[in-house]
């Protein structure tokens, strides 16, 4: 007896994507031109999950690599894919994994790669790691029992950084300053603007109070005892450094149908090219370099890194494709007469939903610093009126909980601490224009531990506090 044909059998010639058999929304890959599904919007931003075979197969193959790349001939048999990733273990596991229509026939051989701590073997496609600067590595297990310093988001996919947000007042005071007890260093009445006698002295009580207050408050709440005004003109934010190029590298996105990304999320080199030459910030960067590298690659050019953390963080760019693009919500944000919105925006994304640890700077992790944003903030606002000396900034800025984990921190010499709180702090709100320096922040760092700073008249314009009476008078430390 003859079978019957099954009513759910497919034919043959019925196009299938070539990695989970499925034949319903597929396209072709850019790459190779196999039928693949078109699912890349099933997956979840951050979530890292390999549940989508286009978004597989473009991130995690020798073949997506090749050509997002743009090396010429065949991925097999391509000298610059096997040159350009860093580990042969990472260029054998893109060769071969279940995401290839084709695997690579002939790997080479690698030297495995284990944890430096309990000297398990990690596989470095499929296991989750930490790498340090060294080049050493750490299994995942190592590094969430935190036996290392480790930066939080160090190892971050570049287009994917770390989007937790720091508490602010709806989920209350950050748990690691419940029960600082702060007391300022004291400071010249001459540098407190809203000095008043007739007010008296407040008790360290009333200090805390006030302090509380700051670390609950709401940035985006119009109400918080920290606003952040958007009522700033195009004139008053338009030159300010960030707000300038940031706009610029949006611009620059949305101008195409967005711009090229490696497998591993980087920017192309012939954007970072591009971007060198329409950002001034990234071309005097990288000027003292050019002799230096032979390829210039985003990952050398900080001020684009900065950028685009940023602008990730905030939403203003998104990936799809192989390909950074800007929402269409944010396109009207870019025209010069939104400065203010786009100013207050970008502000927010920095210090409340980047890790001010991703920043550049020493190894190591102090959340309670960007925790505690709002209280340097208003310290700012009361002493930096007059030029100061960096040396003696944290001290008058930072609560005494902050300066306790800075100093801690035992592998970092003094120099270093200072220098964690200029990267991470101080340096960023002069990206802002808030604050301002007496000379060119210079790159070696003994003769960055001489700069002077003081507050820029947008300061007082872009952030408001509630009145507080003044401290009471102490000796100095």
């Amino acid at each position: 007896m003859m079978n019957e044909a099954r009513p759910d059998a497919i034919a043959d010639d019925v196009p299938r994507c070539g990695l989970c058999g499925k034949t319903e929304n597929l396209t072709r890959t850019e790459c190779c031109g196999q039928w693949i599904c078109d699912d890349e919007d099933q997956y979840v931003l951050f979530s890292y999950a390999r549940n989508s075979c286009h978004r597989n197969h473009r991130r995690y193959t020798l073949c997506g690599y090749h050509w997002a790349e743009g090396h010429e001939g065949r991925w097999q048999d391509c000298r610059n894919c096997l040159e350009g990733i860093a580990e042969t273990e990472m260029y054998v596991w893109y060769g071969t994994n279940e995401y290839n229509f084709e695997k690579l026939a002939d790997p080479p051989k690698f030297r495995a790669t284990f944890c430096r701590s309990c000297h398990r073997r990690i596989r470095l496609g499929t296991e989750g790691h930490t790498v340090m600067p060294d080049g050493t590595y750490y299994c995942e297990a190592c590094a969430d029992r935190q036996l290392i310093g480790l930066v939080p988001g160090m190892m971050r996919p570049p287009d994917e950084p770390s989007q937790k947000e720091v508490r602010s007042g709806e989920d209350g005071e950050p748990e690691a300053l419940k029960r600082t007890s702060f007391i300022l260093d004291s400071v010249p009445v001459g540098r407190r603007p809203d000095w008043s006698p007739a007010v008296g002295q407040p008790s360290i009580e009333d200090l805390n109070k006030y302090v509380r207050r700051l670390l609950q408050a709401d940035w985006k709440s119009s109400e918080s005892d920290l606003r952040l005004t958007e009522d700033l003109a195009p004139d008053e934010v338009g030159s300010t450094l960030f707000l300038d190029q940031a706009r610029r590298f949006l611009r620059l996105v949305a101008a195409s149908d967005g711009v090229g990304l490696t497998p591993n999320g980087w920017l192309k080199r012939a954007v970072v090219a591009r971007m060198i030459e329409e950002l001034d910030w990234a071309r005097r960067y990288i000027e003292p370099m050019l002799g230096v590298f032979k390829r210039i690659e985003e990952r050398d050019v900080k001020p684009i890194g900065v950028i685009r953390d940023v602008a990730y963080a905030g939403g203003f760019v998104y990936n799809r494709r192989g390909r950074m693009r800007v929402p269409k919500r944010i396109l009207p944000l870019l025209r010069d007469e939104e400065g203010g919105r786009l100013y207050r925006l970008l502000f927010l994304a920095l210090f409340r939903r980047l890790p001010l640890d991703c920043l550049y700077g020493p190894e190591g992790s102090v959340p309670t610093l960007q925790q505690s944003m709002a209280v340097v903030l208003w310290r700012l606002h009361v002493v930096a009126g007059d030029w100061m000396p960096l040396e003696l900034l944290p001290q008058q800025i930072l609560l005494d909980q902050v300066r306790k984990d800075i100093d801690e921190a035992e592998r970092w010499p003094p120099d270093l601490r200072l220098d964690l709180v200029w990267r991470r702090a101080l340096e960023p709100l002069v990206w802002f224009g808030l604050l301002e320096t007496d000379r060119e922040p210079a790159r070696r760092l003994d003769a960055r531990l001489e700069l002077r700073l003081r507050k820029t008249p947008l300061f007082d314009r872009f952030l408001g506090f509630p009145p507080f009476p003044p401290l009471p008078r102490v000796e100095a430390r």
